[in-house]
């Protein structure tokens, strides 16, 4: 089972009509992709679950939603991502940097909510190591995703150096390997925190050059990496089952 565990369904800045969920299967269907984790950015968080929500009522055998944890002056997030988590069949949370900062007075109380309800937290942290940091220290049982190997089209090989060894270290978190650039740190990061802790994402879809074409792209990343057959499977969709207790995965 292949499984993209970073895939944006329409959002109001970069993805248009490729971004809506039949779309979104027809490339998956393409690729041969199985399952998606399905995420939404850049509205709050009523908005996105509700989308989401539709999205996977819809394709209930294809999307996975993470419920997006963006405050609302309007009303208690909290509360919604719970009643989403426990009642629709959501099976993390998304976090985003580039929208809101991981400052503790902000996130922690998302954090403690999905270590307590035992889900996982996917976080683009936009380079944010110090706060990275900070958050795998506190919450050592909260199983976190580091988005980008830590920063979304890096070239500082020293910055995804630090999140690789931060991830060696806290047990507690995985490295996605969507939007990587450096392909040496993927080998790196393999080699340095196990294969178990990898997971491919395309961070998809894109129009540059088209939505398939770029997700075969990021697949051949993994692809073309001198592992077992079983290692790859592992990377392309067995440890994001794992993680999100998916059965029948490989």
């Amino acid at each position: 089972m292949i499984i993209d565990a970073h895939l944006h369904l329409r959002d109001d800045v970069y993805v248009g009509e490729e971004g809506r969920p039949e779309n979104l299967i027809k490339m998956m269907d393409d690729v041969g992709v199985d399952k998606a984790v399905l995420l939404r950015l850049y509205v709050p968080a009523r908005r996105a679950i509700e989308e989401l929500e539709e999205a996977r009522n819809k394709y209930p055998e294809r999307f996975i939603p993470f419920a997006y944890a963006l405050p609302d002056f309007r009303e208690h997030t909290l509360d919604l991502i719970e009643k989403a988590i426990k009642n629709e069949n959501f099976k993390g949370i998304k976090m985003h940097a580039g929208i809101c900062r991981l400052e503790d007075y902000l996130v922690d109380p998302v954090l403690e909510l999905a270590s307590e309800m035992g889900v996982p937290s996917l976080i683009d942290c936009a380079g944010d190591y110090d706060n990275m940091e900070r958050i795998a220290r506190k919450f050592p049982n909260l199983k976190v995703i580091i988005a980008h190997l830590g920063l979304y089209l890096c070239r500082d090989g020293e910055l995804m150096d630090r999140f690789i060894t931060l991830a060696k270290n806290y047990p507690n978190l995985f490295l996605d390997i969507s939007g990587v650039l450096l392909l040496e740190k993927i080998e790196k990061a393999i080699e340095e925190v196990g294969v178990k802790r990898i997971i491919w994402g395309t961070d998809g879809p894109s129009r540059s050059p088209d939505p398939v074409s770029f997700a075969l792209r990021e697949m051949e990343k993994v692809t073309h990496l001198r592992l077992t057959t079983k290692e790859k499977e592992m990377i392309l969709g067995e440890n994001i089952a794992h993680l999100l207790g998916i059965k029948n995965a490989s």
